[in-house]
């Protein structure tokens, strides 16, 4: 049924969308927290509450949704014996294990301060490793999973800053402390993300060099295609990321008032290429076949 074509990769762009979102707030608190005002905190927990909630709305329609896929039908999307088919491969392992990840998250913001750090580390864990048991991550086993969970970690990273970091930009004109609280978390996320983009260029390029098998897939495929336009969405935000770093963010800190404005534009169009490869990735792991099939 073309129905479940469609809604199937839109039920996996709501998990990666919840999972950046709860993720990246996560690992940008527990970064940057000391450089924060109470404004930004609480920014930030709403941040973290709306992708813990789009992540428990999606993992709630996953296994539904690929019990009718399986189907072909509406019926078969609350048929329990569908359903019971589906908890029982690695995709329910994978749904419980996000769901569990999500309520986390939704949580966190009540978690005791001095355990925020643990119990955020914990969760971003528990939501990453969903990703790496079930669909092309298990490709390769462990080698594999590992990468993915690492790779999604690295991006998490660095897409956890830019609402933040938006929201400083937004503010620095008209209010000093934000303005210094911008230039101070710019500076030290540029070093932070140094490390955070290497990390997931290598991990990302290994899992889809083990997805492909070979240099001549990505051109003959439609997966490899697919692919090869991701990774030019890829290099074109990393364009952008060195922009803000080298020109930008020294700008900021030398006092230069027009920099947070650039900054802001930047981010924009950082975020609407992001929403483009977000789409992109949904569609490779749901709609296209892999140049080399899945191990049974």
């Amino acid at each position: 049924m073309e129905f479940w074509g469609l809604i199937v990769p839109v039920i996996t762009l709501g998990l990666y969308a919840g999972m950046f979102l709860a993720n990246g707030s996560i690992l940008y608190g527990i970064m940057f927290a000391r450089h924060m005002t109470d404004g930004s905190q609480t920014h930030l927990a709403r941040v973290l509450a709306i992708g813990a909630w789009i992540g428990i709305a999606a993992t709630c329609l996953r296994v539904p949704a690929a019990g009718g896929n399986l189907g072909g039908d509406l019926a078969s999307a609350v048929d329990p014996q569908f359903l019971g088919l589906m908890m029982g491969t690695s995709l329910g392992l994978s749904t419980v294990l996000a769901a569990l990840g999500f309520i986390m998250a939704a949580t966190l913001p009540r978690v005791v301060e001095a355990r925020r750090p643990i119990a955020g580390g914990v969760t971003v864990a528990v939501i990453a490793a969903s990703f790496a048991i079930h669909g092309h991550a298990v490709l390769g086993g462990l080698m594999t999973g590992l990468l993915l969970v690492v790779h999604l970690s690295c991006v998490a990273v660095w897409l956890g800053a830019f609402l933040p970091l938006r929201r400083r930009c937004m503010l620095a004109d008209s209010d000093a402390p934000a303005h210094d609280e911008l230039a101070d978390i710019a500076h030290q996320f540029a070093k932070v993300a140094s490390w955070a983009v290497g990390a997931l260029v290598i991990s990302g390029g290994g899992f889809a060099a083990y997805l492909t098998g070979s240099l001549t897939a990505l051109f003959t495929t439609a997966y490899g295609q697919v692919l090869l336009a991701k990774i030019g969405l890829v290099a074109g935000l990393l364009g952008l990321a060195a922009l803000n770093r080298f020109r930008l963010v020294p700008d900021l800190r030398g006092g230069d008032i027009s920099a947070a404005a650039r900054l802001q534009t930047s981010i924009n169009l950082e975020i609407a290429v992001v929403a483009v490869i977000l789409t992109l990735t949904a569609v490779l792991t749901n709609a296209l076949a892999l140049p080399m099939p899945l191990p049974m």
